[in-house]
C-alpha cells in the first residue's frame, strides 16, 4: 500500500509540473508574439504580462497605458501583453483616423468579452458588435436627434427646477458636489429614459444599482474573472459566467416591463427615450417625418424584445449617470479652483438669460460658447472612459509598412495618454482657452477623443451635453462654487 501510495504521489508530482510547464510554454510563447510579425512592443513577463498594474487593475489604466504610450513613441503603434494576451496600442492620430474612421470595415467590432452576452441587458449599442450593432445603430439614431431633444427638453427644464430647490436647501454649506449632481443625474435619467418621478423608494434602488455596477472593476472576484477570461477565453462560453450581478438584470427587466406595461394599457405618450424605444417596437420605425431614414429604420433587421428594450434602457443610465455626474463635478472643481473662469461662465450666463428675458430654452444652451469651452477642458483633462477597444475583423496590411493586424487582434486606443500628450502645451493645466475658436482649429485631428470617433462615436452625445449644461446653468446662475479648505478624499 505505502509503495502505492508513493507511485500515486509521483504521479501526480509528474502530472502537475507537466501542467506547468505547459502552461509557462503557453506564457512564454505568447510573449513572442509581436516580436515574431515584426512590431515594435513592450515585452511580456510571466504571469502578467507588460504590466502587473494592468492585469490586476492595481492602478488606473489611463496612467498605465500613458505610460506605455511614452514608452512606444516615437512609434505610431506597439504591442503588449495582459496576463497571456496580445494587445495593440495607438499611439498617432493619423492610426487612430484609420481604424476609428477611415478603415471602419476592418475594425468595426469592440471585442467585447463574451461573457458578457450572459446577461440579457448585454445587448446594448455600446455592446454590440458586427451586423446586430450596425442594425441597432440605424433603429437608434433618430432617436437622438436635436430635433428629439428639442421635444425632450421640457423634462430637462423639470429636473433643473428639483435641482435648484435641492441646492437652495444646501446653501453656504460644505457639500460632496458629487453627490449633490449625482442626485440630479438620476433625476434626468429617470424622467428622461423610464418616465418615472425620482421617488426616495426609486432612489435608492437606482443608487444600489450603481454601487453593484461601477465599483465591480475594484473587486478581488471582478478582477479574477477578467484575469480567467483573458487567460482561458473558453471560459466566456460557460453559461453561469456573468459579469452582471442578476439583481441588475433583474431590477432593469421588472422596471421596464413594468413601465412598458402601464404606458401601453393607459396609452401614455412622453417624449422620453422609452417612448422612443416603444415606437421602434410597435412600429419598427421612429415619426421623423423624413422618408429616407423611416426607410433606413424599416430595413434595420433587428427585433425589439422586451429585453433588448431594457438593455437600451440600462446602457442610457448607465452613460448618461457615471459619464454626466463625473464631468460636472470636474467642471464644478475646476471653477471652484479658477475663480476667474468660473466668473466668466456666470457672465455669459447672465447675457444669454437676460436676452431671453429669463426664460431659457433648448436654443439658449446653443448660445454659450464659452461654456462649452470649458467642458471640453474637463472632458480633456477627465475623459469619461480611459480608453476604449477595437477588433480587427479583417486582415489589414499597415499602409506604408511591412506588417499586418492579424484577423482577432484586439487594439486599445488610449483617449487619456493622446489628451495629455505635450501636444496639448501644457496638458496638465486647466485651459479653456485651447477650445476657442482661433485655437480650436490647430488641435490635430483624432488627438481629442470625448466621444470616440467614426461610426462608432458616441450616440448620446448631445443628450450628454444638454444634461450637462443645464446642470450647471442651474447652480452657476445663482450660486458659486468654492473649494472647501478640507476635503477628505
Amino acid at each position: 500500500i505505502y509503495f502505492l501510495f508513493q507511485r500515486m504521489v509521483l504521479f501526480a508530482v509528474l502530472v502537475i509540473t507537466t501542467l506547468a510547464l505547459l502552461f509557462h510554454w503557453q506564457f512564454i510563447s505568447i510573449y513572442g508574439y509581436w516580436r515574431r510579425k515584426g512590431f515594435p512592443h513592450l515585452p511580456g513577463r510571466f504571469p502578467f504580462g507588460s504590466s502587473r498594474d494592468m492585469a490586476l487593475l492595481g492602478r488606473y489604466q489611463g496612467h498605465v497605458l500613458q505610460d506605455f504610450y511614452n514608452r512606444l513613441s516615437p512609434n505610431p503603434f506597439g504591442g503588449f501583453y495582459i496576463w497571456n494576451y496580445p494587445f495593440l496600442l495607438l499611439s498617432s492620430p493619423e492610426m487612430v483616423r484609420i481604424v476609428m474612421a477611415k478603415e471602419f470595415h476592418h475594425f468595426r467590432d469592440r471585442g467585447r468579452l463574451e461573457a458578457s452576452s450572459n446577461s440579457p441587458l448585454s445587448n446594448h449599442l455600446f455592446s454590440l458588435d458586427g451586423d446586430l450593432w450596425r442594425a441597432m445603430r440605424i433603429k437608434l439614431t433618430p432617436a437622438f436627434t436635436s430635433g428629439r431633444l428639442k421635444h425632450m427638453y421640457s423634462l430637462f427644464d423639470i429636473c433643473a427646477k428639483k435641482f435648484e430647490e435641492s441646492l437652495q436647501r444646501n446653501v453656504n454649506e460644505t457639500v460632496d458636489i458629487k453627490a449633490l449632481v449625482s442626485g440630479y443625474a438620476q433625476e434626468t435619467i429617470s424622467s428622461c429614459a423610464f418616465g418615472l418621478e425620482l421617488t426616495p423608494t426609486i432612489s435608492e434602488q437606482f443608487s444600489k444599482v450603481t454601487q453593484t455596477i461601477f465599483p465591480q472593476c475594484v473587486h478581488m472576484e471582478r478582477k479574477i474573472q477578467i484575469a480567467l477570461v483573458l487567460m482561458f477565453p473558453f471560459i466566456e462560453k460557460l453559461s453561469a459566467f456573468n459579469f452582471l450581478n442578476k439583481d441588475v438584470d433583474e431590477f432593469f427587466l421588472s422596471l421596464v416591463k413594468d413601465t412598458v406595461k402601464y404606458r401601453e394599457e393607459n396609452n401614455v405618450r412622453r417624449n422620453d427615450f422609452l417612448d422612443l424605444l416603444l415606437q421602434l417596437k410597435n412600429k419598427g420605425t421612429l415619426d421623423t417625418g423624413d422618408k429616407e431614414v423611416a426607410a433606413n429604420t424599416e430595413q434595420s433587421n433587428v427585433e425589439m424584445t422586451p429585453a433588448m428594450l431594457a438593455a437600451q434602457c440600462f446602457v442610457f443610465f448607465v452613460a448618461g449617470f457615471e459619464s454626466s455626474t463625473s464631468i460636472i463635478s470636474n467642471c464644478l472643481y475646476e471653477l471652484a479652483l479658477n475663480q476667474d473662469i468660473q466668473q466668466r461662465v456666470r457672465d455669459e450666463i447672465d447675457l444669454v438669460t437676460k436676452r431671453y428675458e429669463g426664460i431659457v430654452t433648448y436654443q439658449s444652451f446653443q448660445e454659450m460658447p464659452y461654456l462649452q469651452q470649458v467642458i471640453s477642458e474637463v472632458m480633456r483633462k477627465y475623459p469619461t472612459l480611459p480608453l476604449v477597444t477595437r477588433k480587427c475583423t479583417k486582415r489589414f496590411p499597415v499602409p506604408d509598412t511591412d506588417l499586418v493586424i492579424d484577423e482577432g487582434t484586439k487594439i486599445m486606443i488610449p483617449f487619456y495618454a493622446f489628451h495629455h500628450d505635450p501636444k496639448f502645451p501644457e496638458p496638465e493645466k486647466f485651459d479653456p482657452e485651447r477650445f476657442s475658436p482661433e485655437n480650436k482649429s490647430t488641435i490635430e485631428p483624432y488627438s481629442y477623443l470625448p466621444f470616440g470617433e467614426g461610426p462608432r462615436l458616441c450616440i448620446g452625445n448631445r443628450f450628454g451635453l444638454l444634461q450637462i449644461k443645464v446642470c450647471l446653468y442651474t447652480f452657476l446662475r445663482n450660486y458659486k462654487a468654492i473649494y472647501a479648505n478640507k476635503i477628505d478624499f
